[in-house]
């Protein structure tokens, strides 16, 4: 699997993967959210103008608002376009050949039918040890876009394929990253693809845990393009919803930073969605604003919020890297991006507890 943390000599050989594919796959883990769908969606973007027959679909379950929000940067359906590509099926007839022997297999043409003759020593063959099944044929390239390490196999059996890349965020953010792509196959950023970088870059930019003035290079650079502005502000309203800003005041109201373990905590209970007209799905973006609004006011900010009775989830930020990997670990969990995913507590005190007691262990 090649891997595009730093872009340098992989980048290159991206390039070479690229041109000899046909068919490209773009793919997001299960915790993907608006920066990893809009980093796809550039990606797909950019394979299309290559002339790649290129797939890009958001998860089973992805917050409905990021499908309006991406048709809203790049057109009235988008991601249902982007979406449809089916890969060619073979057909597979299985059969067991120690319950069926087989000794002499043939094919012959019968009017419009093809027979095919399997010449068994058991007589009579026992027909329900037989099926037929469809197999999709692999697409030249499968593009992972910073799922979980916990996920990648998964993926990758669910998805046949020729070659991988995995594009991560170790080394730097995905717009720094999927600007570098932009250039490497465009002398000069296409129209269609320039605001989504834009708002790519700019949210990236708020909670950067990698401080970067290529950052403020790039979105200069990309202003001098006239980013449409009004576009940008009613994709941003679109993604965000009614109501986010409701829920956005509820979580700074039930808030408090807490010293000894350099923490900004967080609560949302599940009747602060279902008031604000919001769901769960939109927690990571709750999570980003925090960290935003409130940047260099802590070392590690914890989303504390409920998805059902006695189901509380956590969602984990930090400008720390190393600590955040280490935290991440110590909960058998992994960081996606600057943040990590934690479930499995049964009420908010048990939660912070928790979360307490393992942030003083990376302290």
């Amino acid at each position: 699997m090649l891997r595009i943390e730093a872009m340098n000599e992989a980048l290159e050989k991206f390039k070479g993967m690229v041109g000899a594919s046909e068919i490209v796959l773009l793919k997001v883990g299960r915790r993907a959210d608006a920066n990893k769908a809009l980093a796809g969606a550039i990606l797909q973007k950019i394979f299309s103008k290559l002339g790649k027959k290129s797939h890009f679909a958001l998860r089973d379950g992805c917050q409905e608002n990021i499908e309006k929000f991406l048709d809203e940067l790049f057109g009235e359906g988008f991601i249902k376009a982007s979406g449809a590509l089916r890969l060619k099926e073979n057909i597979l007839i299985k059969l067991d050949t120690e319950k069926i022997p087989v000794s002499e297999l043939r094919y012959e043409k019968d009017g419009g039918f093809l027979k095919i003759i399997l010449k068994s020593e058991k007589n009579p063959a026992d027909l329900s040890l037989i099926s037929v099944e469809k197999e999709a044929m692999p697409a030249d390239l499968l593009i992972l876009i910073d799922p979980e390490e916990s996920e990648i196999r998964d993926i990758l059996k669910a998805n046949p394929h020729k070659e991988v890349v995995k594009i991560g965020t170790k080394e730097k953010n995905l717009g720094l990253k999927i600007l570098e792509i932009a250039r490497a196959f465009f002398p000069e950023i296409p129209d269609d693809i320039r605001d989504a970088l834009w708002f790519l870059l700019a949210e990236e930019n708020k909670t950067s845990p990698f401080p970067d003035p290529n950052y403020l290079k790039a979105l200069s650079e990309l202003l001098d393009l006239k980013p449409n502005e009004a576009k940008l502000r009613r994709a941003l309203e679109i993604l965000l919803g009614e109501g986010f800003y409701n829920l956005l005041g509820r979580a700074l109201v039930r808030s408090h930073k807490e010293k000894e373990t350099e923490t900004f905590w967080s609560f949302l209970p599940l009747s602060d969605f279902v008031k604000t007209g919001q769901t769960p799905e939109v927690a990571t973006n709750i999570l980003q604003e925090l960290r935003a609004q409130l940047e260099g006011a802590a070392l590690f900010y914890a989303l504390l919020y409920e998805e059902g009775p006695k189901n509380i989830s956590a969602l984990v930020a930090s400008p720390d890297a190393p600590r955040l990997k280490a935290l991440a670990g110590l909960l058998a969990a992994e960081p996606a991006s600057s943040y990590f995913f934690a479930n499995g507590f049964a009420a908010f005190s048990e939660a912070e507890l928790k979360l307490k007691n393992l942030i003083r262990r990376v302290l």
